[in-house]
């Protein structure tokens, strides 16, 4: 992807240092190479990095959630270096009815506060546009990184349990009112 095209697509908010915006299908390989890394996607469901064709099916569930929902995972771009860094999203996983929070960023942009920057800037996002007053968070109970994002950015810990996987998560939430 060249330095253009990472800032093209339908802007969905900026924050002092990163655009978030909506996938573009030559938006492919930068997904894949963020779900392909073991490191980022040890925190992701099974843990099990992402294969090429599910990172195609990736983007058209991520096309259809735009179409009927108008929200769905977005792109995450450093502006200033003109890079796709990561992404971040709402999203109803399994059908669930609670509208919840995901994110992954690229390894080398951990520990810069982008993701806090981001989960806040979604959150402004959920309650201002979409009218979305509360949102949930699922994190690994070992991601002690993403529980401190969480609760930074004011989600409240609910409950400690079992994802699909049979793996201990924290449920946390958080309410605009």
């Amino acid at each position: 992807m060249d330095r253009k095209e990472a800032l093209s697509g339908e802007t969905i908010f900026r924050t002092s240092r990163l655009l978030c915006r909506r996938w573009l299908a030559s938006d492919a390989a930068a997904i894949f190479a963020l779900y392909s890394d073991p490191d980022v996607c040890r925190w992701i469901d099974d843990g099990r990095p992402i294969t090429r064709d599910e990172t195609n099916a990736w983007l058209s569930v991520t096309r259809r959630n735009y179409e009927t929902r108008g929200y769905g995972m977005f792109a995450l771009v450093e502006p200033s270096q003109h890079i796709l860094i990561g992404c971040i999203g709402l999203v109803h996983p399994g059908g669930q009815q609670e509208t919840e929070v995901k994110y992954a960023l690229h390894k080398s942009h951990w520990r810069r506060g982008l993701a806090l920057e981001a989960v806040q800037a979604v959150q402004r996002h959920a309650w201002s546009e979409l009218r979305i007053p509360n949102l949930v968070a699922t994190v690994a109970t070992e991601n002690v990184g993403s529980q401190r994002v969480l609760a930074r950015a004011g989600f409240a810990l609910v409950e400690r349990r079992l994802d699909e996987n049979g793996s201990a998560e924290f449920l946390y939430e958080w309410s605009a009112t």
